[in-house]
């Protein structure tokens, strides 16, 4: 990105992140006397939309007071991800505002991807990574839908925005050898997109039974029930009729 000059306003272009940037720069003060500061004053602008840069319709952000050696820094957040902005400085001088050469930034994108999912009888395990930065995580959410149904009439929510960027999820209280469908969500206000949908499904439970011991008035049977993460024993005894 490059710096824009104009007149007494130098601007640069800090952190971009999927929802937060931060612009930085320096005002010669010695030189507001030739513009109007009671009027427009000097700023920057910043906006989404193509057409010439305008402060009726852009985010204008007026410079009023400067830090040591003239600087000055603001930082804006809740910016939509994947978006391409322009920016410039503008300034007022005899009534006019005038304007910089126009730049341009876009917000990092945002991704989240589940690169394998392991299962027992009542569990599944979810494990992936995701581009979301702690920076953007009071704007944006991630996580991970899952449902019974393909048409996801009824999800179940896994919000993996706390998350670091590798993240292991285990999920409990799933229902034995059952199709489940899942897909990941990037949610930012109530604007929610969707990746596609995937499934897995949970195992069956085995159960397998034989004659141990067998008497003229009793019959021990032995056996053991499979959970597909643990072997489960069970002697029983049932007298003969």
């Amino acid at each position: 990105y490059e710096n824009e000059s104009k007149g007494p306003v130098t601007l640069k272009l800090g952190n971009v992140t999927a929802s937060t940037v931060t612009f930085f720069g320096t005002l010669d003060v010695d030189q507001l006397g030739d513009y109007d500061m009671d009027d427009g004053g000097v700023g920057f602008i910043y906006t989404t939309t193509d057409e010439t840069l305008n402060v009726s319709r852009a985010k204008k952000v007026k410079i009023t007071t400067v830090g040591s050696n003239n600087e000055f820094s603001f930082t804006y957040t809740g910016l939509p991800y994947d978006t391409r902005y322009h920016y410039t400085v503008f300034l007022y001088k005899n009534g006019i505002c005038q304007y910089g050469s126009t730049q341009y930034f876009k917000t990092e994108d945002v991704n989240i991807n589940v690169d394998e999912v392991t299962t027992g009888t009542s569990w599944s395990t979810f494990k992936g990574t995701t581009s979301l930065l702690w920076a953007d995580r009071s704007a944006i959410n991630v996580g991970i839908q899952y449902s019974k149904y393909d048409s996801f009439s009824s999800t179940t929510t896994i919000n993996l925005s706390d998350s670091t960027e590798t993240f292991e999820y285990k999920r409990e209280g799933l229902a034995y050898a059952t199709k489940y469908y899942y897909r990941t969500y990037i949610k930012q206000n109530s604007s929610y997109k969707y990746g596609n949908a995937q499934e897995f499904t949970t195992q069956p439970i085995s159960v397998s039974i034989g004659v141990d011991n067998l008497t003229q008035t009793t019959a021990t049977f032995s056996g053991n029930i499979d959970l597909a993460g643990g072997t489960r024993w069970q002697n029983l005894s049932l007298n003969s009729m």
